[in-house]
């Protein structure tokens, strides 16, 4: 639906910046808890929800790279 070109270099960065929150514990890092205002975060920084988001959003990606190539 988008331009690859165009698109596709900030998907890969998103991405990256994303599994850079990983641990080595496999918990992931900055995840903002829920609440009415932001909240300040550091890499130890977890909620449950956080892994859910980060297995979908690697969901997407694995079918972009399928896709794609």
């Amino acid at each position: 639906m988008l331009d690859k070109e165009k698109y596709l270099p900030h998907v890969n960065k998103a991405w990256s910046g994303l599994v850079e929150c990983l641990k080595e514990d496999g918990k992931i890092g900055y995840v903002q808890r829920v609440g009415s205002k932001p909240f300040s975060l550091n890499e130890d920084d977890t909620v449950e929800y956080g892994c859910g988001a980060f297995l979908l959003a690697g969901k997407q990606m694995h079918q972009l790279l399928e896709a794609i190539n």
